[in-house]
């Protein structure tokens, strides 16, 4: 009698498989902060850190080769040539990275506000803080930080931390694309 034995190996065996959509390799990014997007092929234990800062990661997909689980994480740094690595870590500790080259170019007279939240339920209190790239001083600093035209702060150097609780209905869950 023969016996044959076969063994199915499954996403997790080899460590994940993570890759990078956006931005593109070699491509320059003029905006303040660098959006990163990717996907990547494991269970839903798995986490993804992109340049040391981790990754959101929508879970309500499967994490097939058919329905991979995307990922998104914007990342601050020195204008001109940047590697940005991702890197994918299961729960047995099986590893994938994923690397580009970029150019970072922000624009000059930028002001940007940046959320500090990763998902929640409302009231939702909200951090901010303030990148501004400015030439040359600003004269205030008038923020709306749920943009409804109100400003719920002025002042006349850029605020550190700031927050605001919102009672917009709904849940709120930052982009994955």
């Amino acid at each position: 009698m023969l016996v044959s034995v076969k063994r199915v190996l499954d996403e997790n065996a080899c460590g994940p498989h993570v890759e990078i959509v956006s931005p593109l390799d070699q491509a320059t990014v003029t905006t303040a902060r660098i959006a990163v997007s990717g996907s990547v092929i494991a269970g839903p234990d798995a986490g993804v850190m992109v340049n040391g800062v981790p990754a959101a990661v929508d879970l309500t997909r499967a994490g097939t080769a058919g329905d991979p689980l995307r990922w998104y994480a914007e990342l601050t740094g020195t204008p001109g040539p940047l590697t940005i690595e991702a890197t994918a870590v299961n729960a047995t500790g099986g590893r994938g990275v994923a690397s580009r080259t970029i150019s970072f170019a922000p624009a000059n007279d930028t002001v940007s506000l940046l959320p500090s939240i990763n998902s929640g339920a409302v009231p939702l209190d909200v951090a901010f803080s303030v990148d501004a790239r400015l030439t040359s001083p600003a004269a205030s600093y008038d923020l709306d930080l749920d943009g409804d035209g109100v400003y719920e702060t002025r002042s006349a150097g850029r605020p550190g931390s700031l927050s605001h609780s919102t009672l917009h209905r709904g849940h709120f869950t930052p982009p994955c694309r």
